[in-house]
């Protein structure tokens, strides 16, 4: 019986006597133990989705970070959603793909979410809706940033007119690309 010569798999000589299930199982035995290895060698992404469906209310004049309370999922430890439940802080360096969205009421008001890492607005996440809105809009940020490992990402959120009372349901991921 030879094998192949990257992966080992084992396949029958031409001198071998033919033993078709045999060599089948063989094969498929070798495949079975190649894939597990290959399995046990991944490190899951780091990767976290949290959500937040009930009303948060909301002033004219608003401005706040929205605010989670369901940890949808979870893969690297992400899932710190402080004392505020308003963010995420990743517990290593790295590139991140960050994304943000919200569903408001019927609006005729301006409203504008972004996302801010520690302290900084990031400007190209930045939503901007202004009135004459669908039933329910949904308001989307995405953007990538180089966190620290210590850097708390947030998606904030703006009422600058009118009388918008409640921001329904809000979702925040953050995935580790690099």
């Amino acid at each position: 019986m030879g094998t192949t010569a990257n992966r080992l798999y084992p396949y029958p000589d031409p001198g071998d006597p033919a033993d078709f299930p045999s060599g089948m199982q063989a094969l498929a035995e070798a495949v079975d133990i190649d894939v597990q290895a290959l399995v046990n060698s991944l490190t899951p992404v780091p990767f976290c989705v949290v959500s937040g469906d009930d009303a948060q209310s909301t002033v004219p004049g608003f401005t706040g970070n929205l605010a989670y309370d369901t940890v949808n999922f979870d893969s690297g430890g992400i899932a710190d959603l402080g004392a505020d439940n308003a963010g995420l802080t990743p517990p290593e360096a790295g590139l991140y793909f960050i994304h943000g969205s919200a569903r408001v009421p019927d609006v005729t008001t301006r409203l504008e979410m972004f996302l801010r890492v520690g302290a900084t607005a990031i400007d190209f996440g930045r939503m901007l809706h202004q009135g004459n809105a669908p039933a329910t809009p949904r308001l989307f940020v995405s953007g990538l940033a180089s966190l620290s490992g210590t850097d708390r990402v947030r998606v904030t959120f703006e009422q600058n007119t009118g009388t918008l009372q409640n921001i329904f349901s809000r979702r925040l991921a953050v995935y580790k690309i690099a």
